[in-house]
């Protein structure tokens, strides 16, 4: 699937490039009209998400792991709160076989 590609494709009006595999897969899905978020990158999304600050606030605006360096006090992750609460929290990844 794509990464950060916006508008740009047939299921949602374009016309000028061929999207037809990725519509198809788009057209299984869900489609959200009205989404608002704080930033235009996914990592930079997820870091306010997983906070609730905006990325400026915590440093995570620039979307680099070079100079990665721990939240600020008091900031802790919502998943900090789950593992109190006696929730199990992992990191699941995966990777597709080329």
């Amino acid at each position: 699937m794509e990464d950060d590609l916006g508008l740009d494709i047939g299921y949602y009006g374009e016309n000028t490039v061929n999207t037809h595999n990725i519509d198809a897969v788009v057209s299984e899905g869900m489609r959200f009209d009205q989404l608002y978020t704080v930033a235009a990158v996914c990592s930079v999304s997820r870091s306010a998400l997983i906070t609730g600050m905006y990325p400026v606030s915590i440093n995570s605006h620039q979307h680099r792991t070079r100079f990665k360096d721990s939240l600020p006090d008091p900031v802790r992750p919502i998943t900090d709160y789950f593992k109190g609460a006696g929730y199990f929290v992992t990191i699941y990844t995966f990777s597709f076989l080329i």
